[in-house]
């Protein structure tokens, strides 16, 4: 009897290893800030998430090991503000870009534009 349930319990080990392997189980998402030459932002990835800061000319990938099943609200604030720049419900793998004029949450990434222009620096830069 103690062979059985043994047994079944690898059985259903092995079954549950497969199936992370062979892609039943969702792996985590990406998800990556870039501030190309935008202002200092907060941004906070799912509801009640981690905010992580990101400067301009910088960036950041986000760990989504912890994070709640998707749909994510992702919220861009200004660091300096406190306002909101732009909040979006999101699927998927993220990229959130960070500009002077607008910010861009997409799942794939969209265009950022062009490079910023030759010579820029970020505000409070030396």
């Amino acid at each position: 009897m103690k062979r059985r349930i043994v047994a079944a319990i690898v059985l259903v080990c092995l079954c549950l290893a497969g199936w992370v392997a062979c892609g039943f189980l969702p792996p985590p998402s990406i998800f990556i800030v870039d501030d190309i030459d935008g202002p200092n932002v907060v941004v906070t990835p799912w509801s009640h998430g981690p905010a992580t800061s990101v400067g301009c000319g910088s960036g950041a990938q986000i760990d989504t090991r912890s994070a709640p099943r998707q749909p994510w609200l992702v919220t861009v604030t200004s660091a300096a503000t406190g306002k909101v720049l732009r909040q979006e419900s999101v699927f998927g793998d993220v990229e959130v870009l960070v500009r002077t004029d607008a910010v861009f949450i997409g799942s794939p990434a969209p265009s950022g534009g062009p490079a910023p222009l030759p010579g820029f620096e970020c505000p409070g830069s030396p």
